[in-house]
Order: C-alpha cells, then sequence, then structure tokens
C-alpha cells in the first residue's frame, strides 16, 4: 500500500492500525510509533481513526495533521475503507437478505466494493442466493473454511487494500481469517499493560497487517443501523442498487420513488423477474427506514 509522502523535517506519514485510550498505533515503513494527537482535533470535532494516513513528528509522537479521506465507516470507525467482505452461513444464522442488502447499500455509498461471501457451503445449497446478487452486479463468492474450498479466489479480494469484514456471530468470520493468514489475533491485554492501561481495555477498531494489505474484524457489526454510516436522502437511494441503474430515468413520473407507483421501470422488471423480489423488498424497507429517519 502506498503510504503519501511529506517532505518536512521530522514530520512522516504512516497509518493509523489502531488506537487505544488516546494513543495512536501508526505505521510508517517498518516502524510503529505509538503517538498522540494535538488537542486541536478535538476542537475541530474531528479525531483520528484506525484507516487514517496521517502526518505526526516522529521524534514528539505527536500527529499533527489527517490527511483527507475517501470514506469513514462509524462502526467499526475505521476509514479509507477499499472492500467490505460481507459474510453469511447456511445455518444458524441462515442468510438474511435485508441484513446483507443494508451493507451492500452502505459500501456502495460510501465507493467501497461489496463482496457478498457464503460460508459453509458443505452443509447446504447457496445457489438461490448466488444468483440474486450476480444478477445484481455484485461480487459473490462461495466457501467453505473449513474444507478450504475457494478460499484462494477469496484471497484475491486482500491484495494491497483495507478490507473489513463483517457478518452475524457463527458465521465463520474468524475461520476465514485464520485460513486466509494464519493467526491474525494480535494480544491487546500486553501492549495495554505497556501503556498502563490494564488489561480490560475497550475494544477498539484494529487494522491486521498481512502480506497483502490490511483486515479490519467487525465483531457485533449485526448491530448497525443503516442511519450510522450513510446520510443519503431517500431519493438517492436507487442508485445503491446498482441492478437498477438501466431502469432509472425510464420511469412514468420523474419523481417516481420506485416504491408502488404506477409507470414504475423498476417494479416492471420485478414483475419481469429481471430484478430479484428479495432486493426490492430490501429497497422499500431501507427507503421507509431512511424517509422515518428524514422525519425526525
Amino acid at each position: 500500500m502506498n503510504t503519501p509522502k511529506n517532505n518536512q523535517e521530522n514530520i512522516i506519514t504512516g497509518l493509523i492500525t489502531k488506537s487505544i485510550a488516546g494513543s495512536y498505533f501508526v505505521e510508517a515503513g517498518d516502524a510503529v510509533f505509538i503517538c498522540k494527537a494535538r488537542g486541536v482535533f478535538k476542537n475541530r470535532n474531528t479525531i483520528p481513526v484506525a484507516g487514517d494516513f496521517v502526518e505526526f513528528d516522529k521524534d514528539k509522537k505527536v500527529i499533527t495533521a489527517i490527511l483527507p479521506r475517501k470514506n469513514e465507516l462509524i462502526r467499526p470507525n475505521v476509514s479509507n475503507v477499499d472492500n467490505l467482505v460481507i459474510v453469511s452461513s447456511f445455518e444458524k444464522p441462515a442468510p438474511s437478505t435485508l441484513f446483507i442488502d443494508k451493507l451492500c447499500v452502505i459500501a456502495i455509498s460510501k465507493k467501497i466494493r461489496p463482496i457478498v461471501v457464503f460460508n459453509k457451503c458443505d452443509l447446504g445449497d447457496f445457489s438461490q442466493y448466488i444468483d440474486v446478487y450476480q444478477k445484481a452486479g455484485i461480487d459473490v463468492v462461495e466457501i467453505s473454511a473449513k474444507n478450504d474450498f475457494n478460499c484462494d479466489k477469496l484471497l484475491e479480494y486482500f491484495d494491497s487494500q483495507i478490507t473489513v469484514l463483517c457478518g452475524n456471530s457463527g458465521v465463520g468470520k474468524s475461520s476465514i481469517i485464520n485460513r486466509l493468514f494464519g493467526d491474525l489475533s494480535l494480544k491487546t491485554a500486553e501492549i495495554s499493560q505497556k501503556l498502563g492501561h490494564g488489561k480490560h481495555t475497550t475494544r477498539t477498531t484494529e487494522l491486521f497487517k498481512h502480506d497483502k494489505g490490511y483486515i479490519v474484524d467487525t465483531p457485533g457489526f449485526s448491530s448497525l443501523l443503516i442511519s450510522e454510516n450513510i446520510k443519503i436522502k431517500p431519493e438517492e437511494l436507487a442508485d445503491c442498487f446498482p441492478e437498477f441503474e438501466d431502469y432509472l430515468g425510464c420511469c412514468s413520473f420523474s419523481d417516481c420513488a420506485h416504491t408502488g407507483e404506477k409507470g414504475c421501470a423498476i417494479i416492471k422488471a420485478v414483475n419481469n423477474g429481471i430484478i430479484a423480489n428479495s432486493r426490492y423488498e430490501s429497497y422499500k424497507q431501507i427507503y421507509a427506514d431512511i424517509k422515518s429517519a428524514d422525519r425526525w
């Protein structure tokens, strides 16, 4: 991954990989610097987060500037994300298309590539789900982390980028990480003790480095509220469904919301089996959620 350059004396650039109680772990080249942030960031209501490229004083160990972000997720709080890997399994829990579709909307709205991964294919047939997302123009990978089936195909998406892995508990995220990269689990307790923060430091977003880039695991990501991570207007939602693109602007009315109006080209495509019904039902639910949030 290329890091922005800076020629000022003692000021170099690096990537924040983790923060613990106001201490930021900044990777620059082969070194990691534990830095503090200038108070000016809090005054501006902006604080550094994992994934930020920053300028910092390598001698004073102080972050002096946050470089422009291309995107940011609120939970987990991470910036400059390239891929969002959305993991579902065959059972316990079974795939929820609404959950997957909400995460796809978040990704696309922030110009993050969504990759839908169906794990534990040794337990059943995912073909009906795979068909839905392939037709939608969303990348799909069917794997079995247990049996190492297709894991090499998934690995292609992790090349030299920041990838966030998300999904409900029990879908096998940890198994996927360990299968692809070995044990990336870092013991934050040791670092916490070094910094004097004790063993029970609150869990924080962390970038785990591997030979191709960085990965972020997201425990509890299933509790994500769409309003936390996207700030779009209801009329912008259709742009987050790639399969709608060919039909936008083709409705009888220019202000069509695509939620039941007469002459809606998208509804016609759904009725003709071109757009999956589950995707359309998700669109209507998410549209209602965004519209309801706008009222408040």
